[in-house]
């Protein structure tokens, strides 16, 4: 199947990504919605179980959502010019997956907020796809993708995160966030390919 320019994207093209943003602004100006959504490891174990993939709407300072929103445009435009579908898929599957593995695989992380682990996943599937592209697309996908690998690398390495904020609150980044984000765009990538046979034809 050929994803021709503008197909898969025509209609929805702002609404998905504007939601998601207008989301996250709703939110951030909310205090109560914010504690009903963030990830709360306990209140998760309690059984609320809508925080696995509402505490990716969830930002805690202005500089937070300001820098998740531009990552996750970006990501979001990029994807446009390669005419990628299933982006609505992807963001749901990279939310579920990342929720999940914070929770089994850190154990000591009580609270967790955030979209870069969505941003990753959209970067690296767009990046993947990109491979079989070429021309200047294909050089893009790489530069991305070493990007990516060299942000989690780094994070992992400092426990610092790789944009510095200037912010009263502490941030300690969450690798294992970008880690799942990254492989679920690597694997819905792969699954396009080949199962679905798709080939994105972008400009040149």
């Amino acid at each position: 199947m050929e994803v021709q320019p503008g197909q898969g994207l025509k209609g929805g093209r702002f609404l998905f990504p504007l939601t998601i943003m207008g989301l996250c602004l709703v939110v951030y100006a909310r205090s109560s919605l914010m504690d009903l959504l963030v990830y709360n490891r306990q209140a998760v174990l309690g059984g609320e179980l809508w925080r696995l993939l509402t505490g990716h709407l969830v930002h805690f300072s202005l500089s937070h959502l300001i820098l998740n929103m531009l990552g996750f445009s970006l990501a979001v435009w990029i994807a446009w010019q390669r005419r990628c579908e299933h982006l609505v898929l992807l963001t749901f599957l990279a939310a579920c997956f990342i929720g999940v593995a914070i929770l089994l695989g850190q154990p000591n992380m009580a609270v967790y907020g955030g979209m870069s682990g969505l941003v990753n996943a959209v970067m690296v599937y767009v990046a993947c796809l990109g491979l079989w592209v070429r021309g200047r697309w294909r050089s893009l996908s790489w530069t991305l993708l070493v990007l990516c690998l060299g942000t989690v690398i780094y994070e992992a390495a400092t426990g610092r995160p790789a944009l510095a904020v200037s912010d009263a609150i502490p941030f300690v980044p969450a690798p294992l966030a970008h880690i799942v984000g990254g492989m679920t765009g690597a694997f819905l990538a792969l699954w396009e390919k080949s199962f679905l046979g798709v080939r994105v034809k972008v400009p040149v």
